[in-house]
């Protein structure tokens, strides 16, 4: 089965993986205006501190493949701080999930046919911005009833999303189009199109910089774009497979995890390159905290989130799950990081300095 997905290529690969029973679970250039873009209203594990030999992946991890946009890489996490509220976006069971940080439970959940895969939220607002991979649309979300609001076209397979508030924009990365669109969070709009590199597998906002980062999967290198301008103005050299990456806003500084090389690598504010960091094999989700000097990475293959120093990138330790962890988020205010196993419907809650599984919720019975 292996060699056959590796033989297959673009939108043959995702159809067949939307056919298969639990597979997707688990540059530059200016902006072009976008015609049409219209919103349709609607609607207990514990962890070991040791460090882990870099490289080792048990037989289940995922085949590493540059042309698949679902099956590495399934879904994520979002924290809305305000509300106290974390979401969990799942392709394969097209799931929203609403979980409450203090108590961690199910609030609510929303069903989605358009396969949600990653998931941004506007605090100020409480507004959700769902990626529905399957449609290729940007799902508008009220955050306090989940009602949708508008359904917003975009580009192929769009992975992932990133906001700027105060430009009022909103950003997919579209895989298979190896393009970013922007959308008008007032209009409700996609308003223009930016070519990247080939296969963009993540973005990530440094919101009050008006920069945005994105991963570029076929080309291994990250592109910078100005969205005052919305102009690619850095195209840099990355590890290998680069997927997740996440923005540190009091540093300015991009973090992406590398598939295929089990990397941690730093971007200045600029696309400088900076250092990077070992972690655990096929890493995926990344965030840091300023408040707990700590970065969190996923690590698929090693089955485990892996616990760094942001200062300095040191690697303190890593929390062993009961899964394949993938998406995460850290919750500062309780000094806990969440990680989340899409196949299996998980999300294992962590404590960060403990490095230990306080808590794992069930999501399979949704």
């Amino acid at each position: 089965m292996a060699r056959l997905l590796q033989s297959l290529t673009g939108p043959t690969l995702l159809v067949l993986l939307m056919l298969l029973p639990g597979c997707g679970s688990g540059g530059g250039g200016g902006a072009t205006p976008t015609p049409g873009g219209t919103g349709n209203p609607g609607g207990g594990s514990s962890g070991g501190s040791g460090p882990q030999v870099p490289g080792s992946q048990p037989p289940s991890a995922a085949v590493i493949n540059r042309t698949d946009p679902v099956s590495t890489d399934p879904g994520g996490l979002t924290l809305n701080p305000v509300t106290r509220k974390l979401y969990f976006a799942a392709f394969g069971a097209g799931l929203l999930a609403e979980i409450d940080a203090d108590s961690n439970e199910v609030t609510r959940t929303v069903q989605m046919s358009g396969g949600p895969i990653r998931a941004a939220v506007d605090s100020a607002t409480n507004t959700l911005y769902v990626c529905s991979i399957r449609d290729d649309s940007l799902t508008v979300i009220d955050g306090a009833t989940l009602d949708v609001v508008a359904t917003v076209p975009v580009g192929r397979t769009p992975r992932s999303v990133a906001l700027i508030p105060a430009l009022h924009n909103a950003y997919t990365a579209n895989y298979l189009d190896g393009t970013v669109s922007v959308v008008d969070t007032i209009s409700n709009r996609a308003i223009a199109t930016i070519d990247v590199g080939g296969f963009p597998r993540a973005n990530a906002a440094d919101a009050s910089a008006h920069r945005l980062f994105v991963t570029n999967y076929k080309d291994d290198s990250v592109s910078v774009i100005d969205a005052d301008t919305n102009r690619v103005i850095a195209t840099v050299p990355a590890g290998s497979l680069p997927g997740y990456i996440h923005v540190n806003p009091e540093s300015h500084k991009a973090y992406a995890t590398c598939y295929g090389a089990a990397l941690l690598s730093v971007f200045g504010g600029d696309g400088a390159a900076g250092p990077t960091a070992q972690v655990g094999a096929t890493p995926s989700g990344v965030q840091t905290s300023t408040a707990l000097d700590r970065i969190c990475v996923a690590s698929e293959g090693g089955r485990a989130v892996w616990v760094l120093r942001l200062s300095d990138n040191a690697a303190l330790g890593q929390a062993a799950v009961d899964g394949v962890p993938q998406a995460v988020a850290i919750d500062s205010a309780k000094g806990r990081v969440y990680a989340a196993d899409y196949a299996a419907r998980k999300v294992f809650c962590i404590d960060i300095e403990a490095r230990t599984v306080v808590k794992t919720i069930d999501l399979s019975r949704f």
